[in-house]
């Protein structure tokens, strides 16, 4: 399993800015991947995803604030080959 402890250092930052914030004012979700489910996660942003949602074409915009989503999509690649090790 994935634990926040291993996790990029914005990953921290905004866990911790979640669990200051006043309840219902952040949305987000939390998700517990398996290490090969990460993998599986970090290969299909690097190898399949374009963009869109293919069974529409529809454009897909993801917003993760500050972050840039190339560095989401690096940060997630490295952290499943760090559990690969």
């Amino acid at each position: 399993m994935f634990s926040l402890e291993g996790a990029p250092s914005w990953m921290k930052q905004n866990a911790e800015r979640m669990r200051q914030s006043a309840r219902g004012s952040v949305a987000f979700e939390e998700f517990t991947f398996t290490s090969d489910g990460l993998h599986q996660l970090a290969t299909w942003f690097y190898e399949r995803f374009d963009g869109t949602l293919h069974s529409s074409r529809a454009e897909v915009d993801i917003d993760l604030g500050p972050i840039p989503f190339q560095e989401f999509k690096e940060d997630l690649r490295e952290l499943a080959a760090t559990l690969e090790s």
